[in-house]
């Protein structure tokens, strides 16, 4: 993969589902105090992705392995620490998102199928009990996994191409807002707004979900092995990817804005189709449903192509299931953890399907209800790698050092910190599961390890 595949990994799995969706739990949340609140939530978000980016930049430039966060994790912590990464990035964090945005496009297409439009935009939560959802989900996840066992190069191509329509479905919004500008009675002013609840607590809350909308900015780094000139293209194609995510979320956030009082975002589920339905009637309504289709299908392209190269890498350690570091002979890709991991996807759709009717719990909600915990609990640390290289490999080749250290790597570790630590006295229960399950890696780490020490190296 070129420089220009590597940006548009990052950008294709960042730009998912999460700014199509989560804008309403924003506003809901801080949408009292005025769009220049909301605008704070996103700008924060970003400006935190950006720091983690720049420190994953210096780290996945000195250390240009297929693997990624495993392989910093790995070299700074042990391997322990990396395996337990691994371990919870399979079982939640992983195949979680791609259940999760398997579900995400079902609901799209199944919308959009049954002729409803985008007039429905507000239904897509009641949508789920549609016998057709998890099936369609289950056909998304076996169609890419398909692509991305062909090769990393038709999986990459997918993601330009996919990339390239959802950022088109988005620049089409910020567009209407422009033609219709003055036009609708949207909510920009007043810029800030006396709020009746505490701001900081609401920022908090809403920051989740921008959290979600940025998630995945470190995937760039696990196809290290598998870009051109790594040590040049891999620390590119982390900033320019995460500014242009930032840039494009703030001009859409603009966007929605503008065409949408915050009372309406809040009550849409589906923010950009109703924007562009309400800017220039149902055509444009449909043509970004189809847009956010695209979005959520590339996002999860780029979640399915980036995670093998993790469990290949842990496989390859002999700590992990020894058949997913089997390359195909003619493909040259990790099929076997490509597979592996899209099965268990398929397996967290159907179980969250037929458990829907006795939880009533929403198959949305339910695939990613564990996934942010746990993946912000091993940001930290991935970060926080690069004090601990630093110091201990200090003569290292590093084409790239980290802008602004040690305060963006030291700002990206606090904050994180604060989050998982705010996530787990808020939410105790779906933390104590995620901890659970990272810790039910341990016994089998000491097996695996056992076996690996017991054989002789291949």
């Amino acid at each position: 993969m070129g420089l220009g595949q590597g940006v548009s990994l990052v950008v294709g799995i960042v730009i998912g589902s999460g700014i199509f969706l989560t804008p309403n739990g924003i506003d809901q949340k801080i949408g009292a105090f005025g769009f220049g609140a909301i605008l704070m939530v996103w700008v924060v978000g970003g400006l935190l992705s950006l720091a983690g980016a720049l420190t994953y930049a210096e780290l996945g430039a000195m250390l240009p392995t297929t693997g990624g966060q495993y392989v910093f994790i790995r070299e700074a912590f042990g391997k322990l620490c990396a395996f337990l990464f691994g371990w919870m990035e399979f079982w939640v964090a992983r195949a979680g998102s791609i259940a999760a945005l398997a579900v995400a496009f079902s609901l799209h297409a199944v919308l959009i199928y049954r002729g409803m439009g985008a007039q429905a935009a507000t239904q897509l939560p009641a949508l789920e009990a549609d016998p057709l959802v998890p099936w369609v989900a289950i056909g998304c996840v076996l169609l890419l996994a398909a692509i991305n066992v062909l090769g990393v190069r038709y999986g990459a191509w997918v993601q330009v191409a996919f990339t390239v329509l959802k950022v088109s479905a988005l620049l089409a919004v910020i567009g209407m807002a422009i033609y219709r500008g003055g036009q609708l009675t949207g909510s920009l002013t007043p810029f800030f707004r006396p709020g009746k609840t505490n701001l900081l607590a609401a920022f908090g809350a809403a920051m989740v979900a921008s959290l979600w909308s940025y998630d995945g900015w470190t995937n760039g780094a696990a196809v290290s092995e598998e870009m051109k000139n790594p040590q040049r293209n891999v620390p590119r194609s982390l900033m320019l990817g995460t500014l242009i995510i930032v840039a494009v979320y703030v001009a859409v956030n603009w966007a929605y804005h503008s065409l949408l009082t915050i009372e309406q975002v809040q009550g849409s589920s589906a923010v950009a189709a109703t924007a562009a339905l309400r800017a220039v009637g149902a055509w444009g309504g449909l043509a970004v449903a189809f847009g956010a289709l695209a979005s959520i299908f590339g996002a999860a392209n780029g979640t399915i192509l980036t995670g093998p190269r993790i469990f290949y890498a842990m496989a390859k350690d002999r700590v992990f299931f020894p058949g997913l570091a089997k390359v195909h002979a003619r493909f040259s890709t990790p099929y076997r953890a490509v597979l592996a991991q899209c099965g268990w996807a398929i397996l967290l759709i159907g179980s969250a399907a037929i458990g829907r009717p006795y939880t009533q719990e929403p198959i949305f909600d339910t695939l990613f209800t564990y996934v942010i915990f746990s993946s912000w609990v091993f940001y930290g640390m991935g970060v926080a790698a690069v004090f601990v290289l630093r110091r201990t490999r200090p003569d290292a080749d590093r084409p790239y050092r980290t802008w602004g250290y040690p305060w963006t790597p030291a700002a990206f570790v606090l904050v994180a910190g604060a989050f998982v630590l705010n996530t787990l006295l808020t939410q105790p229960i779906q933390s104590l599961v995620g901890l659970g399950i990272i810790a039910l890696g341990l016994p089998a780490y000491w097996l695996w390890s056992r076996r690996a020490d017991a054989r002789p190296a291949s």
